[in-house]
């Protein structure tokens, strides 16, 4: 084999003969002077760069080859031409490197370069060969995008990786991923604006562009195809604001998932015409590795969210399980919800079928309790629930579906803004209906049809929970009521009385008893039987109770007699509100289902001095000062003094 090569000492001559032969290779090629000025170039240079060889010859390699060292300082992969075998350019002894060329435009393009030095007497020359490596990195980068994107299950993680990645391929100025709603499309991540100025990114979460008006938007939305605008400042239906006014080249992509546009990928830049097909081409490659990631990070958030439904499932059962007061349970189904879906209103209302009523036992709107009332099951959105028995979603209510449902107005009535999203579900056991349970929302489209069924699965176990402290209710209810008269029995009015009797003492404030007893009640037995005589009974408690204070207590003491302890009352006092229902009981008569009959009643009163020492003390005075009233002539009240009890123990 020849070990020598052996050439012309005047090779320029061949130059044109050269050129041909260089101009079929598929690498670029340039030619340089020992000043690293460029002698000659091949058509692959000038295809690759987008420049013309008449306008490279003669500039400096570093105008095209980026990052390209000096030539007169820097000394390269020397080789004499004697050193030169059939086997050199099969070898490594050519070290490659990356870099990047500049482009007609500005754009660069990755390249693989080898650069050799031929010295050669007077006409020392060298060559750099490089071979565009642009598909093999984007494909490299791509690969590290799609491995490091569906590394991350976070929804709110994937955006910003994409817009972070993002920017390893295409060089934008601004960046943000708009997602797609029913008619309306908002910016939900953001990237880059903030170095233009630090209130950009929060004016841009701002904005909702509605899609049948955002003409760019729209077109995307229908053919699922990108869109590249040159210059937005020239589009007259472009949106100007203090955003768009400072990019002028625009690029938007669709994120297509299940055959639909899910997000937009939507690139900024500040100069005009910067993005490209090709650039659309990337983004689409791009954008499909993101649906990818989007599918997985959401598969991943449905799971966790079926698994936080069913904990709080859990953890709801244990509370009902614990708390078994109505006054307890409202309260934590109230937090299990909103630990489930946004509650900025929510309510419990019970459904009593023999009144065909509809009572509000808990409502919250907005962190603020609001008052409970009770109306007819006429129409409205819970009496639809409670008749037809299955669950309402509405995702965009308003004052025309109020009408149609005749919906009633509950909570803050001074408030003019309806619920947008509204959810409501019935309370059953079995095929009964006891009531409602509504989570709402001023927002629109804030429930999903998951929420309706997790809702729906919670209210089972409600409706059993309210039942059970109903029932629960009821039977403390009976252990502490007379179910006569349904006032406090002797049981709860020792509770209750001796708390405000320590109260009083302690703090030196006034307190009264009264007892009252019917006058020659055994006649009424006598004469109309005891069913009329309950009824007589009955109606005395509510005379009772309709003349009194809510701090009053009353009590049924046992047979024909009552009780009250009057807090903060003097013994004066006291003596108006004894007359007052002593007159009202001598002036009306009590129906029965035998007609009226006209009672009278004997009362006595006691109040808390120095000398009293005691709760039984002081009820003991008042049943001193009732005998009284009954020994001299029933109808009257009497106020105990010391006399009363002299005359007692003289008996």
């Amino acid at each position: 084999m020849q070990k020598n090569f052996i050439g012309s000492q005047n090779w320029m001559e061949f130059l044109p003969q050269i050129q041909i032969v260089f101009d079929q290779l598929n690498d670029a090629v340039y030619i340089i002077d020992q000043e690293g000025k460029i002698l000659v170039v091949n058509q692959s240079a000038a295809k690759l760069s987008g420049y013309e060889p008449s306008e490279m010859v003669g500039k400096p390699v570093q105008a095209f080859v980026l990052g390209h060292p000096d030539i007169s300082q820097t000394e390269f992969n020397r080789i004499e031409p004697n050193q030169i075998t059939g086997d050199t350019f099969k070898s490594n002894v050519f070290p490659k490197f990356r870099t990047d060329i500049l482009a007609k435009g500005g754009h660069k393009i990755a390249v693989e370069a080898t650069h050799i030095h031929f010295p050669s007497g007077k006409h020392n020359i060298s060559c750099v060969i490089a071979r565009n490596i642009s598909d093999q990195v984007l494909a490299e980068t791509m690969s590290e995008i799609n491995s490091t994107v569906s590394s991350s299950l976070s929804l709110v993680e994937v955006f910003d990786l994409l817009l972070v990645e993002l920017r390893k391929i295409i060089r934008y100025d601004g960046g943000n991923i708009m997602k797609i709603g029913e008619k309306n499309v908002s910016i939900t991540r953001t990237l880059g604006y903030d170095t233009f100025d630090a209130n950009l990114p929060h004016f841009l979460y701002s904005l909702h562009f509605d899609i049948e008006s955002t003409q760019n938007l729209k077109t995307i939305i229908a053919h699922k195809e990108p869109l590249v605008i040159s210059n937005t400042h020239e589009i007259s239906y472009w949106h100007h604001n203090k955003v768009s006014k400072l990019f002028k080249s625009w690029i938007g992509v669709p994120i297509i998932i299940d055959n639909s546009v899910n997000s937009i990928i939507s690139l900024d830049k500040v100069e005009p015409d910067y993005f490209t097909e090709e650039h659309a081409t990337i983004l689409t490659n791009f954008a499909n590795q993101a649906a990818s990631a989007i599918r997985n990070a959401k598969f991943f958030q449905d799971a966790r969210r079926a698994a936080d439904r069913f904990m709080t499932l859990y953890q709801l059962s244990q509370i009902i399980s614990v708390n078994i007061r109505t006054a307890d349970i409202y309260p934590s189904i109230h937090q299990a919800v909103s630990e489930l879906m946004e509650t900025e209103f929510f309510s419990i209302a019970l459904y009593d079928s023999s009144a065909q009523t509809i009572t509000d036992v808990y409502m919250i709107d907005n962190g603020q309790p609001q008052t409970l009332s009770t109306r007819p099951l006429e129409t409205g959105l819970y009496a639809t629930v409670l008749k037809s028995g299955k669950s309402l979603l509405y995702h965009s209510f308003d004052s025309v579906k109020a009408e149609e449902l005749g919906a009633v107005i509950v909570g803050d009535v001074t408030n003019p803004n309806l619920s947008k999203s509204i959810l409501a579900v019935p309370l059953k056991i079995g095929a009964k209906s006891i009531g409602v349970i509504s989570a709402q929302s001023y927002k629109p489209n804030t429930y999903t049809n998951s929420d309706r069924e997790t809702l729906e699965l919670l209210a089972a176990n409600v409706a059993i929970a309210i039942e059970n402290a109903r029932l629960f209710d009821e039977v403390q209810k009976l252990a502490i009521t007379d179910p006569l008269t349904n006032l406090n029995n002797r049981r709860k009015f020792d509770e209750l009385a001796a708390k405000e009797f320590e109260r009083s003492l302690r703090y030196n404030r006034p307190l009264c008893a009264i007892m009252i007893d019917l006058d020659q009640f055994k006649l009424v037995n006598d004469q109309y039987g005891h069913l009329i005589g309950d009824q007589v009974l009955a109606s005395l408690a509510d005379l009772c109770n309709k003349d009194l204070r809510n701090i009053d207590i009353l009590a049924r003491f046992g047979g024909e007699e009552f009780i009250i302890v009057l807090p903060e009352t003097t013994a004066s006092q006291a003596f108006l509100s004894a007359e007052r229902l002593r007159h009202d009981c001598e002036e009306n008569a009590i129906e029965t289902t035998q007609g009226p009959i006209s009672i009278t009643i004997s009362l006595g009163l006691a109040d808390l001095n120095k000398t009293c020492q005691s709760l039984e003390e002081l009820i003991d005075r008042a049943d001193q000062a009732l005998y009284e009233s009954k020994r001299t002539g029933r109808n009257k009240s009497t106020i105990w003094t010391n006399r009363h009890k002299d005359r007692i123990h003289a008996h």
